[in-house]
């Protein structure tokens, strides 16, 4: 239970009577509770799943699968790129650019991409792709970007967009050398 409380500086004594006492009371309830509701907001927003809009995963759940994607990449050795969607400086991040970058990346992705609001000012959105090695990456930067571009134009939104690719892990080639030893003979 969180408690307000109210100070008061200066009061003279016949202001001091049962009526004031209880509207203080009220007043210091009402303080306490706009507080605890803060609070309950303000924790079940940080661990929200899904972006303020609905159509992406949230910045939370970004900062946890990216590195842990990674990791994974790495130990499978596949490869794995990251999409970092930018729709331009001082571009304001809402609910009809949110949902445009949404429903782009619904058109143009696979079920297996993972797309977010990463809450980053200079590329608000991205995307990971799982197994796409750096050309296929880029390719997929280019559709989205004209993707996105013909969404916010649909919505009436002007602006631009910027499409930069990321390799959180490309897997090592294994070279094979020219040995002959082990031939049958």
């Amino acid at each position: 239970r969180v408690l307000g409380m109210l100070k008061v500086e200066q009061m003279g004594v016949l202001d001091l009577n049962l009526t004031s006492i209880q509207n203080f009371r009220i007043l210091c309830d009402w303080i306490g509770s706009a507080f605890a509701r803060a609070e309950i907001f303000s924790r079940v927003s940080g661990d929200r799943a899904l972006s303020a809009g609905g159509v992406l995963f949230s910045e939370n759940v970004y900062a946890r699968l990216q590195p842990f994607l990674t990791a994974l990449s790495e130990r499978a050795q596949i490869p794995c790129a990251l999409a970092l969607i930018d729709l331009g400086r001082g571009a304001q991040v809402d609910s009809i650019r949110e949902k445009a970058v949404g429903d782009a990346i619904a058109q143009s992705f696979r079920d297996t991409d993972l797309a977010f609001a990463t809450g980053e000012r200079a590329y608000p959105f991205a995307v990971i792709l799982p197994g796409a090695a750096r050309n296929e990456a880029e390719a997929i930067a280019k559709r989205l970007s004209a993707t996105i571009m013909r969404k916010l134009a649909a919505a009436g939104v002007a602006g631009s967009c910027d499409v930069r690719i990321s390799m959180l892990h490309e897997p090592k080639t294994v070279e094979t050398s020219g040995d002959s030893s082990h031939e049958a003979a």
